[in-house]
C-alpha cells in the first residue's frame, strides 16, 4: 500500500530510468524481519496493511493501492479490473477532447 505522493515518486522514476530492483530483501522497520521484497519500500507489505500506513514514507495518508484504486476500511483490494476500466475511459474522454 502505497500513498498518491509515493506512487507519482515511483512513476516518475520508471519514467525517467531511474528505477532500480532490490536484489536482497530488506529488514522490516516496524517488525524487523526480512520482509521488504518490493524496491524503495521501508515497511513490509503485511506491517503496512495492519497499520494502515504507506510502506514507502511510513505515513498516514490517504491510502490508494498501487494501480491507484482507492481501499476502504475493511475491504480488501480486488483485482485490479476496476481501475483499468477507469484509466480505458479517462483516455476516451481526452481523445474525444483532442478531436
Amino acid at each position: 500500500m502505497l500513498c498518491k505522493r509515493c506512487i507519482a515518486k515511483l512513476k516518475w522514476r520508471r519514467a525517467y530510468r531511474k528505477f532500480k530492483l532490490r536484489t536482497v530483501p530488506g529488514r522490516c522497520n516496524l517488525c524487523h524481519e526480512k520482509g521488504c521484497y518490493k524496491a524503495y519500500r521501508t515497511v513490509c507489505d503485511p506491517c503496512a496493511l495492519a497499520r494502515g500506513l504507506c510502506a514507502k514514507c511510513v505515513k498516514e495518508p490517504i491510502c490508494v493501492d498501487v494501480d491507484g484504486v482507492p481501499i476502504a476500511e475493511g475491504v480488501e483490494a480486488g483485482g485490479g479490473s476496476e481501475g483499468e476500466e477507469s484509466g480505458e475511459e479517462e483516455k476516451e474522454e481526452e481523445k474525444k477532447k483532442e478531436e
